[in-house]
């Protein structure tokens, strides 16, 4: 076994010990640590407890011990969330620490409807983006969920001051209106943007 299957074994025995959590916070890099385990889906038992969930940057800080939001890296959110949200059926709220630094192309390949987790379509009702830039990839991700979050309450996007949509004074109000086109599976859902 190589350095990575190790590692993705390590790592599959660590969420395996962590299986019966409520809460549970995760950086980008320990999903991606998963993936080097191939079947992780089948190999680690379901998160049946977890109700809450906050994926965050792994580059949080800045060096002098700062909090300062990160990146997150879109291709383990779109490849790699997704499967962890499939051993997650109860999920209540979903917390995204940290935009998405992402211009290139989205081709959404993992997003297909059939494969949209239980947690989506039967318990989600808080999604929250901190530091969002309000890129394509992002607006997909967001579009993604309003679609198929059956019973969202709400969700809150907080647009990251690194971002030039912040420059606007006007960026609420322009991020409000562009949200209100996208296709919402929950009547219920109400938008906040800070």
């Amino acid at each position: 076994m190589g350095e990575r299957g190790e590692l993705g074994f390590l790592a599959t025995k660590l969420f395996c010990s962590l299986s019966y959590v409520k809460r549970l916070t995760i950086s980008d890099n320990g999903l991606k640590l998963l993936s080097y385990q191939d079947d992780f889906p089948t190999s680690v038992p379901s998160f049946s407890n977890l109700i809450h969930l906050e994926v965050m940057s792994a580059d949080m800080y800045d060096g002098y011990g700062r909090h300062d939001v990160g990146n997150l890296r879109y291709w383990i959110v779109r490849r790699i969330l997704l499967k962890f949200l499939h051993i997650s059926p109860n999920l209540e709220s979903l917390v995204f620490v940290g935009g998405f630094r992402h211009n290139g192309s989205t081709n959404n390949d993992g997003w297909s409807p059939d494969l949209i987790p239980q947690c989506l379509l039967l318990h989600l009702k808080s999604i929250e983006f901190r530091g969002f830039f309000w890129n394509q990839f992002e607006k997909d991700l967001i579009r993604l969920f309003l679609k198929n979050a059956r019973v969202l309450e709400r969700v809150r996007i907080t647009i990251s001051g690194r971002s030039s949509l912040s420059m606007n004074s006007n960026y609420k109000k322009q991020v409000i209106d562009e949200m209100s086109l996208f296709q919402r599976t929950s009547d219920e859902c109400v938008l906040h943007v800070f």
